[in-house]
């Protein structure tokens, strides 16, 4: 997907109903050049309640995003169900 110029600055993840549900999934969101705009805070993301992650560099910079990013998910099991929010300003 396309973004525009910003920072990514709230990520939200909601699971869906139905099918075969593990107990957790990974999320990626990657770069032009292959970085992890999430900085590995993907992981073991839950099946049964919606969460929320907020990736920085360091302690308070948000992650600056620009151009296309790629979204995976492993492991999400059957269901292949849910919804991701990206929060993004310009």
């Amino acid at each position: 997907m396309a973004v525009p110029p910003g920072r990514l600055v709230r990520v939200v993840t909601i699971q869906g109903a139905g099918g075969v549900q593990p107990t957790a999934y990974t999320l990626t969101l990657l770069d032009d050049d292959g970085i992890d705009a999430l900085n590995s805070l993907g992981t073991a993301r839950s099946t049964t309640v919606a969460e929320q992650l907020v990736p920085l560099i360091g302690t308070y910079m948000p992650i600056p995003v620009f151009g296309n990013l790629s979204l995976t998910i492993a492991g999400a099991g059957a269901a292949k169900q849910g919804t991701v929010q990206l929060y993004i300003t310009t």
